[in-house]
Formats: structure tokens, sequence, C-alpha cells
């Protein structure tokens, strides 16, 4: 149960992230949000934003109720040891933890992959590796269909922590790209360009989903991406050849 609830969570925070990073996207690229008009489009997706954070804070208080004692083993080193769960944080759009320790302590934005609950059994790192590889392979395949390039290195360290790298300037440059591809395209090209920021979108969230070990979610990101494949595979074979 515990893990249905873990992977629960990770799904909802993901969505949150997701839904903020479309918001964001979308008033950088919108001539009428430029100009600080009324837009519906920015008005729905704001909405969606809201209502995923929502969602998120219900998902991690499910797994970890506010009082959980938890250990945290995040970036600050500083701060190692058992933490209780004080809630969710608004400033991380509820997808992320704030802890309390001894003292008045607290630590915020804590994502679900950097602590644990007592007790709770943790995935095999080589499991996850392997998972977390034939996702990144599948998904890379998919978006070069998409004509994307993108460099992808899945790697495992020697506490068994599987971390997902590629170049960032390159992931900001193709989603940026693929959104204002999208805004002008039809037909296939508009097919194209919204599995382009679908795909990108799995690819950044693949990096926590491999941090905590989401073996389940990273499954289905690849089964998401195979499909996506066989649709562009099908699209470039049925073109008609020239001559």
């Amino acid at each position: 149960m515990s893990d249905q609830l873990r992977t629960a969570a990770v799904a909802a925070a993901t969505a949150a992230r997701k839904a903020s990073r479309a918001y964001l996207e979308h008033r950088n690229t919108c001539g009428v949000c430029k100009h600080e008009q009324p837009c519906d489009v920015s008005n729905k997706l704001q909405t969606a934003t809201w209502q995923a954070s929502k969602a998120s804070q219900r998902a991690l208080l499910a797994y970890l109720p506010v009082g959980t004692t938890v250990t945290y083993h995040g970036p600050r080193v500083d701060m190692y040891g058992e933490w209780w769960v004080n809630g969710t944080d608004r400033e991380a759009l509820e997808a992320a933890y704030v802890l309390g320790g001894p003292n008045g302590r607290t630590l915020a934005r804590v994502e679900i992959a950097h602590m644990h609950k007592q007790g709770e059994p943790t995935p095999v790192g080589d499991k996850v590796l392997t998972a977390t590889r034939a996702a990144c392979v599948e998904i890379a395949a998919t978006l070069a269909l998409c004509k994307v390039v993108m460099p992808v290195l899945v790697d495992i360290d020697a506490q068994g922590d599987v971390a997902v790298y590629f170049p960032q300037a390159d992931y900001n440059a193709a989603l940026h790209g693929a959104y204002k591809a999208k805004g002008g395209a039809t037909g296939e090209a508009l097919e194209r360009a919204t599995y382009a920021i679908v795909l990108l979108d799995a690819l950044d969230e693949m990096r926590m989903l491999a941090r905590v070990g989401a073996v389940h979610l990273i499954a289905a990101k690849r089964e998401s991406a195979r499909k996506y494949r066989e649709v562009l595979t099908k699209q470039t074979t049925k073109r008609p050849s020239r001559g």
C-alpha cells in the first residue's frame, strides 16, 4: 500500500511541475500574454496548474501525513538525519515537503527522492537502472523522429542511485523550438511538435523518477514513447515517393 501511495505522490508532484511548465512556456511565447492582455489559454493553464498543485498536496500528504518521521538524505548533507513532515511546500507548487526538526528548524522544498520513511523498502538500483536506460533509449529514439536530437546519459553511483543527464541548454532550446513550431503547424508537423513536447517533458521527469526508483512510472513512460514511435514510423512509411 505504501508503495502505491509513493508512486501516486511522485506522479502527482510530476504533474504539478509539468502543468506549471506548460503555463510558463505559454506566457513566454504568447503574443497576447506578452502585452499583458486577457488570454483564455493562459487562464485555463493557470487553473490547471492550481488544480494539479492541490492534487499534488493531497497525494503527498496521503503518502506521508503531517507528523510522519522521515530520514533526510538530499543535497543538504548538513541536514542529514531524522525529521518530521510539517506539510507541503506552497512555494514549490505543493510538489515537495516542508520538514520540521528540533529547536524549530525547518527544511523546505524537500522532494520525495530526498527522504524515506522508516521501514520502507527501497528499489534495487540495478532494476531501476535497467528500466531507466530502456525508457530513455525509447524516448530519445522517438524524439529523433520528431527531428529533435538529444544526447542522454543514464548512470548509477556507488550508493545505487540512478541519475539521468542531458545538456540543459540543448533541452531548453528544443522545448522552446517545439512550442514555437506547434503554434504555427498543422497536420503531421503539428503532431510531431506535440509529441516532441510530451517526450521532452517525459525526459525531464525521468530524472526524478530515476532518483526515487519509480519503476512502474518509468515503464509507463517507455510504453508511451514506444506507441508514439509506432505512430510516427507509420507516417514516415506511408508518405508517397517522389519521382
